[in-house]
């Protein structure tokens, strides 16, 4: 950890007003090569939002954050990085943002992000891509690599994302950051632009866990905004000796790098020695059948939520508009990137050949054997891991990448989101290029807070 790093994370005890002269400088410093921040708020603006008080009533004081570009702000702009959504500007705040500000955190500007979260490399962006401190040729993974970014070059101290099916996680590995995304339905997605439904959860990344426990104490918990909101309340329950299962066959896959395998093992070893837990291998029966499951279904929900960008509403609006039919068309066909355009496309294809190929109805059978697999390796463990990705990370425009990594990128990502498990991802070390590893580590529904206090564990030891 550099002394700069040092200094800005410790920061959070500072000044507000140091701590954001500490953001700006290094925004100005690395936005240009980096492209973290599609919108930097004006100064006066941030401060004039929050109220610097040391009150314990103010548990967030001090802390900076980003905003992926899918968070509505009361009075900011908004555009899930797409065009057809220029200039709109959000008449309501989320409310995960709100909560933010009333406990004394600041927001200084929007992340970058893949168009409507679409993507694992944040390259499907009217912004452009977003590029990796450790080395600009290489992405920072998506959706939310704004986000990770923004956290990676000390440009805020929390950023919030949100992962549908990886979009938290696999960033935070590709930058060395933490990435958390919490049990689906314990953060509230009110003003959060949809993806895919059923699998959205708002997620959050930072160098520092108790940054991430402090901000998920916050903004978790009871919505009636949003009716998707679990009403069961998690808890931690410490063990003297927990149960880790390593998931085997993830580390059997050809394309998996040898460096990842290497330091997840080395990973492994230190918390047999040093937190005395009990390691073993065990299998997941439904890994490759998670990854057309999972674009089945998030497609067909994809089309649904984004029919309401028809230029009508609200965002863009084409001007070739004779009629109805040609100004919804136009507007989409000139509003939509292709990434996004290609989702909705098997979506509606989807449901076309509902009747006679059920591929929804097999989507979520196998949904649900995913699940029941989790209930099945959480009866012998406390935790389970595996990698976050199979590869770091790649270079941007990599038009060669190999297709088998294509397939697997996601993978390793995919299961805790179709569980609606919490699962986070932490750095363990590097490969023989200086590029981040992570290692991701899940629970049972409902276990979060254990989860963040065994990984705070985990971390003081590595200290």
């Amino acid at each position: 950890m550099t002394k700069k790093v040092k200094e800005f994370i410790e920061s959070v005890s500072a000044n507000l007003e140091t701590n954001l002269q500490i953001a700006y400088d290094n925004i100005k410093g690395f936005n240009d090569d980096l492209n973290a921040f599609c919108e930097v708020y004006d100064r006066d603006d941030v401060l004039s939002s929050t109220d610097d008080n040391n009150s314990s009533a103010y548990p967030l004081r001090g802390l900076i954050f980003g905003i992926k570009d899918l968070f509505c702000y009361a009075g900011h702009g908004v555009t899930a990085a797409s065009k057809i959504l220029e200039e709109y500007i959000s008449p309501f705040s989320a409310t995960v943002v709100d909560r933010i500000i009333k406990s004394g955190g600041v927001i200084i500007g929007r992340n970058n992000c893949d168009e409507f979260g679409m993507g694992d490399s944040n390259e499907n962006s009217i912004y452009g891509p977003v590029r990796n401190l450790i080395d600009p040729s290489r992405t920072s993974g998506g959706s939310s690599g704004g986000s990770a970014v923004a956290v990676q070059a000390c440009m805020c101290h929390v950023a919030l994302g949100t992962d549908t099916g990886g979009s938290v996680r696999q960033p935070a590995a590709f930058c060395g950051v933490i990435g958390f995304k919490p049990s689906y339905g314990h953060i509230s997605r009110y003003g959060v632009i949809a993806h895919s439904s059923s699998f959205d959860t708002v997620g959050i990344l930072a160098r520092d866990i108790d940054d991430v426990m402090r901000v998920y104490d916050v903004i978790s918990g009871g919505d009636g905004k949003d009716l998707s909101m679990s009403l069961r309340e998690d808890s931690i329950a410490k063990k003297e000796h927990y149960k880790i299962g390593i998931i085997s066959n993830c580390f059997d896959i050809d394309c998996l790098q040898n460096d990842i395998r290497e330091s997840i093992f080395k990973f492994c070893d230190r918390l047999k020695t040093k937190m005395n837990v009990v390691v073993n291998d065990v299998a997941f029966n439904f890994l490759a059948p998670s990854v057309p499951a999972y674009y089945i279904l998030t497609s067909t929900e994809a089309c649904s939520n984004l029919a309401r960008y028809d230029g009508v509403r609200y965002g863009y609006h084409s001007v070739k508009d004779d009629n109805y039919d040609e100004l919804v068309t136009n507007t989409r066909t000139e509003g939509f990137g292709w990434e996004v355009k290609k989702r909705i496309l098997l979506g509606n294809y989807i449901f076309a050949m509902e009747k006679d190929k059920n591929y929804r109805k097999r989507a979520l059978y196998t949904r649900e054997k995913i699940k029941e697999e989790f209930e099945r390796l959480f009866n012998d463990n406390d935790f389970l891991i595996l990698p976050t990705t199979p590869t770091t990370a790649f270079h941007v425009n990599d038009i060669n990448r190999d297709e088998d990594a294509s397939f697997w990128g996601d993978a390793f990502t995919f299961l805790a989101s179709h569980a609606q498990i919490p699962a986070i991802s932490i750095p363990c070390g590097r490969d023989c290029n200086g590029l981040p590893i992570g290692v991701q580590i899940l629970s049972r529904r409902h276990t979060d807070r254990c989860l963040l206090s065994f990984v705070k564990d985990i971390l003081s030891g590595e200290e």
